[in-house]
């Protein structure tokens, strides 16, 4: 069982603050993904504080897999993704 799977285990048995040791682990990942789906350096910090707070309302139902990366990955695209639809949709909106 590796570091992460062992927090995520810690956080679902109530010790809730480990769940910031997860955060501190994949920051940096995700703001590499964030920028790399083209969110500027202003949004990808917003973007990344939405998918750390998915994740976590969402762990429960996610269980005890290993792959957290791979589930905060997901997550952090498909903020991105609805970012970029939404302002697309805006700007085409705008030019009618």
């Amino acid at each position: 069982m590796g570091i992460i799977t062992e927090l995520i285990e810690s956080v679902l048995n109530g010790e809730k603050q480990c769940y910031m040791f997860a955060v501190r682990r994949f920051n940096l990942w995700l703001y590499k993904t964030g920028r790399s789906y083209q969110c500027n350096h202003e949004e990808t910090p917003d973007r990344m504080q939405n998918t750390f707070m998915d994740a976590y309302l969402s762990l429960s139902a996610f269980g005890r897999r290993p792959d957290f990366k791979t589930r905060i990955s997901n997550i952090m695209l498909n903020n991105c993704f609805r970012r970029e639809k939404s302002r697309f949709k805006n700007e085409t909106e705008r030019s009618y």
